[in-house]
């Protein structure tokens, strides 16, 4: 968890601030246990929220879809074990 955290952050807080400068947003990265465990029975595993905070639904709009680029690209990489 905290491995993907340092991936969707980047280097020094580098993506996130670019998203927050790119759309006039907040970024807030929560990490945890999610509030209801799995239906299965299971041990949960964390998770990481991005919270955006906008002044503007086309801020957030924006944000959101630079968040989700990122989360993606993100993923690919953790998938492919960089």
């Amino acid at each position: 968890p905290n491995a993907v955290r340092g991936k969707v952050l980047g280097p020094k807080g580098s993506y996130v601030r670019h998203i927050e400068a790119e759309s006039g947003v907040r970024l807030q990265l929560i990490q945890g246990l999610p509030e209801t465990p799995p239906a299965d029975g299971s041990v949960p595993q964390e998770v990481l929220i991005i919270e955006i905070t906008a002044q503007s639904q086309e801020r957030l709009d924006h944000a959101k879809g630079l968040a989700e680029s990122l989360v993606s690209s993100v993923k690919q990489r953790v998938a492919s074990g960089q």
